[in-house]
């Protein structure tokens, strides 16, 4: 897990200087995963696979350019610009899990 941390460190860096995203910090939470623009902050929690993390920071860096203010962040421009950033900084698209949250599946009751 050590080795998946620093590539996660090293990916953030690499982004947010790509970004111009100057002052934001990594921080390894055991909980969650959550960025807090007010306080230039991006909680990751390092459970799962290296992709996971890698695909979950991409995440919460897209909320720093997607601001919005009636209520849901996870808005259809908020997934776009997640698909360009996943596929510019991992060569991929998005995870399983991401599409899952973007398209929930809904039960017949």
């Amino acid at each position: 897990m050590v080795e998946a941390r620093e590539s996660v460190k090293d990916l953030f860096q690499y982004v947010m200087d790509d970004l111009g995203h100057e002052g934001w910090a990594l921080r390894w939470w055991e909980h969650d995963a959550y960025c807090w623009r007010s306080r230039k902050i991006i909680d990751i929690c390092p459970m799962g696979s290296l992709e996971e993390c890698e695909q979950m920071l991409l995440h919460e860096i897209a909320h720093i350019d997607i601001v919005v203010s009636h209520g849901s962040q996870h808005t259809e421009r908020f997934w776009e610009y997640l698909e360009e950033l996943t596929n510019k900084y991992l060569g991929s698209g998005l995870s399983e899990w991401q599409e899952y949250f973007r398209h929930p599946i809904e039960i017949e009751n």
